[in-house]
């Protein structure tokens, strides 16, 4: 009994439909492809030991502080400097007509930070409030603004104040401030937890990621084609819904469905391989799901593995650096199989080609007289 993984593809070309003969007609079944997978007990793994340090604690708070600090105008100010906060009025000229949609009243910004532009940053230094001062910017054909590109622009600014940023004391008040908190070492404590939960998922993932290498590494079969078609079609719907979330389009990016397509082609493979190897070991280890769909016994086999694995455990810090080295090393003998098959193929044509021209007969209009 056939139990395709995709959709039959049929052939309506071969459909007979002549006389009272049976119906005929060709299809095309993608079936499981055979995968023999013997070592995957005790796969080697590394696991980083876990901590949560006060300094990073410290550095998590200071954060939260300076999220909830507060500007406030200061009195008689210096002129203009990097890192002020100032509030400005300004008109924006294009072709020396004023701009409504590209002007503003009140706006505020830190000083070298080029929320509008690095020039017009630079140009506001040594500015005293009540100052207006023409701010010229040549912005390139490149600006995504299509409103700008390519144009020289003059800002009209007018200073009206200069701020300062005030950070909050950190005792129990701020705690009371923000709300759940009785205590700062409440909060302290708040920022312990969610550094060891996310440190302890950054350790899982690491772990998972050396499973799937191992297991990838040590399998090999043909894939089926239908099936790693399916999985890039599935990626392309999953990115283009991101800029429709942006408001953007494919087209907007210079890109097309076939480009991201062969763009996501290796990650698209790695995902059908993985999937079907982790299917191959539910099958053989008896592992099923608890109705949820196949997900669940995805979930489980990993669990598994990771359980029969052998884990070393090592310093935290060390293993996301060899595992990025790993990646980048992959990455290069790919590109360089990729290169070298080109290389072979190139070579084979340029063979053929000149066999052709020497070895075979040149079919011309010749009789000899």
């Amino acid at each position: 009994e056939i139990e395709p993984l995709v959709e039959l593809e049929y052939d309506f070309e071969e459909i007979d439909f002549k006389g009272q003969k049976p119906l005929k007609f060709s299809a095309i079944a993608e079936v499981k492809p055979e995968i023999t997978i013997e070592d995957y007990r005790g796969i080697p793994l590394k696991k980083e030991v876990i901590e949560v340090t006060d300094r990073e604690v410290e550095e998590k708070l200071q954060e939260l502080r300076e999220n909830n600090a507060y500007l406030e105008t200061v009195e008689e100010p210096p002129p203009v400097k990097e890192g002020d906060f100032v509030v400005i009025d300004f008109d924006t000229m294009i072709d020396g007509e004023k701009k409504d949609d590209l002007s503003a009243v009140d706006f505020t910004l830190e000083v070298g930070k080029a929320q509008i532009h690095a020039d017009f940053d630079s140009q506001l230094l040594g500015m005293k409030v009540g100052e207006t001062r023409s701010v010229k910017i040549q912005y390139s054909p490149e600006t995504p603004n299509k409103e700008l590109a390519g144009k020289e622009v003059e800002f009209k600014v007018t200073l009206e104040e200069v701020k300062q940023k005030v950070l909050p004391e950190l005792d129990d008040e701020f705690a009371r401030d923000l709300g759940d908190f009785s205590s700062l070492e409440e909060i302290k404590e708040k920022i312990r937890e969610e550094l060891l939960k996310m440190k302890e998922s950054r350790s899982e993932n690491m772990l998972r990621e050396q499973l799937f290498n191992a297991l990838l590494e040590r399998t090999s079969f043909e894939l089926p084609r239908r099936l790693v078609e399916r999985e890039m079609a599935l990626m392309v719907e999953q990115f283009k819904k991101q800029l429709e979330a942006r408001g953007l389009t494919l087209p907007d990016i210079h890109s097309s469905e076939d480009a991201l397509k062969e763009q996501y082609r290796p990650e698209a493979e790695r995902r059908t391989k993985l999937a079907l190897i982790l299917g191959k070991i539910a099958e053989l280890e008896g592992i099923s799901g608890d109705g949820t769909g196949s997900g669940a016994a995805t979930e489980k086999v990993i669990e598994k593995l990771i359980e029969w694995a052998e884990v070393t455990e090592v310093p935290e810090g060390t293993l996301e650096e060899e595992l990025k080295k790993e990646a980048e090393e992959k990455e290069i003998n790919a590109a360089e199989t990729k290169a070298e098959a080109a290389d072979a193929s190139e070579d084979e044509s340029s063979v053929s080609d000149e066999t052709k021209e020497n070895g075979e007969p040149k079919n011309t209009d010749e009789t000899g007289e």
